[in-house]
């Protein structure tokens, strides 16, 4: 290698190692996210016993925040998940609610068929900011269809978000 190039790749070999120091450097760039508050998870068994059937249910309110770590958004969101002797699971209303109303609400069903192993259901985004107004919780309705043709229909009401939101 001639003078010249080893010069040229000394040059290049120092400017990778700078750009490398400044990238190590500069501070992490943060992604928006969700996270979840007020949720209820719980096993259902068909006939109190889990040998003739049983399901899982979640629900919970997810607080959607941006790269600044604000919170701008939530919404509420209900899971059921089949275990043994079950036909069909369906989220039937999924509503998010204060302590005096629901704010928003499903109205679609959503099923798991008979070949799915679980339905999932969202309310729509409301926008919220941090603040001292509410808190919120989620109430699921939902319909399960066991394998000995039966159908039980239940909902759940999820407790209060551990933080205060208020409408923007």
């Amino acid at each position: 290698m001639g003078k010249r190039m080893k010069r040229v790749f000394g040059t290049v070999v120092a400017t990778i190692g700078l750009l490398l120091t400044s990238l190590a450097a500069a501070p992490a760039a943060h992604a928006d996210g969700i996270y979840d508050q007020g949720g209820d998870f719980a096993g259902i068994s068909h006939y109190g016993s889990i040998r003739y059937g049983y399901v899982y249910i979640d629900s919970a309110v997810e607080i959607y925040y941006n790269n600044s770590y604000d919170v701008t958004k939530i919404r509420g969101r209900g899971e059921i998940e089949k275990g043994g002797d079950v036909a069909r699971v369906q989220i039937d209303k999924v509503v998010l609610g204060d302590s005096g109303r629901a704010v928003t609400q499903t109205t679609i069903p959503v099923s798991s068929g008979n070949t799915g192993q679980e339905a999932v259901k969202y309310t729509s985004w409301i926008g919220v900011r941090d603040g001292t107004c509410s808190k919120y919780r989620v109430r699921v309705y939902y319909s399960i269809r066991w394998a000995d043709g039966s159908l039980s229909k239940l909902n759940r009401l999820a407790k209060f978000t551990d933080d205060r939101f208020c409408r923007r």
